[in-house]
């Protein structure tokens, strides 16, 4: 996949944003391989208009403030590594 986007998880009363974008299909493929890594993650307040806006922001495009920031949490994330589509 050619598309990069910075993966969101709700954990309780934070949002956690990796710190590098991963690899995403685009809106109508599907996955039809998927590879596993480690993945770094900076937690931001449910209720901040931060997270808020980043959570936004996410959907369309890479969030290069995150780049610098501190990691808050580590995950194995499953991202794709074929696409095709599903039309």
């Amino acid at each position: 996949p050619r598309t990069r986007r910075n993966r969101v998880v709700a954990r309780g009363s934070v949002l956690c944003f990796s710190i590098e974008p991963v690899p995403v299909c685009e809106k109508n493929d599907v996955e039809a391989e998927t590879e596993s890594m480690k993945c770094k993650y900076h937690c931001l307040p449910k209720s901040d208009k931060k997270s808020k806006k980043l959570f936004e922001d996410s959907h369309w495009r890479i969030l290069g403030e995150l780049e610098n920031k501190s990691e808050d949490w580590t995950d194995t994330l499953s991202y794709p590594t074929k696409c095709f589509s599903s039309h």
